[in-house]
């Protein structure tokens, strides 16, 4: 896994480009659960991009222009290989406190979706604080991601959420409902969806992963 500061590094890697879409689904819908991405604002300042690397598209950002930094960037899990691609680019000691939950995550992927065939989908993103880095790059006051893995009928069976304020606290694990909520409070917009509804089991039939220990 990836955190979000790194993804938009992949542009500076060999072969590594970016391309300006004017909507996720057509330019890279494969990397979100059901082909449709979480809540994007509206607004001038927001850029919908797809990333590629070595021609294959591996990461879908909704990229903030005023701020300066990712509201939020997708990607589908496909092992552990995907882990440790970037660990260079760690280069914040609060982002680098994420890097023993996304191994733990990860981990547990591995062992409870992927064995059973089913597709994993990530979304990591931040919240822009109030302080700027060099009168241009906003802050962010709090990171968060989520996973959902989806069955063959293409709804979501296992599922977790994270959040964190931008300080050495330890993330807090929540369900992807909660999250949401807690994201459209922080975003100050009426409602915020992370996966598509259409994924979406009863809550009593879904099964959400508590992490018992994410201190860090």
């Amino acid at each position: 896994m990836l955190l979000l500061l790194r993804v938009l590094m992949l542009s500076l890697l060999s072969g590594g480009s970016v391309k300006v879409v004017q909507n996720f689904e057509s330019g890279c819908g494969q990397l979100f659960a059901n082909g449709k991405s979480p809540t994007r604002f509206p607004g001038p300042q927001y850029r919908q991009i797809c990333q590629t690397l070595n021609n294959d598209v591996y990461y879908a950002t909704f990229y903030d222009t005023d701020n300066k930094i990712p509201v939020y960037s997708a990607y589908k899990f496909e092992g552990l290989k995907d882990c440790t691609r970037l660990d260079k680019w760690y280069i914040e000691p609060q982002v680098s406190q994420w890097r023993v939950l996304e191994k733990k995550i990860a981990e547990e992927l591995s062992d409870q979706c992927l064995p059973k065939k089913y597709s994993v989908y990530i979304v990591t993103g931040v919240v822009p604080g109030t302080g700027n880095i060099n009168n241009r790059v906003k802050v962010p006051s709090h990171f968060w991601t989520v996973y959902c893995c989806l069955d063959n009928n293409n709804r979501c069976q296992i599922s977790s959420g994270f959040i964190g304020e931008n300080k050495k606290d330890t993330p807090k694990n929540k369900t992807v409902k909660d999250l949401e909520t807690d994201l459209a409070t922080l975003y100050n917009v009426d409602s915020f969806e992370l996966f598509d509804n259409s994924t979406k089991l009863p809550p009593k039939k879904q099964k959400f992963f508590k992490f018992l220990d994410v201190r860090l």
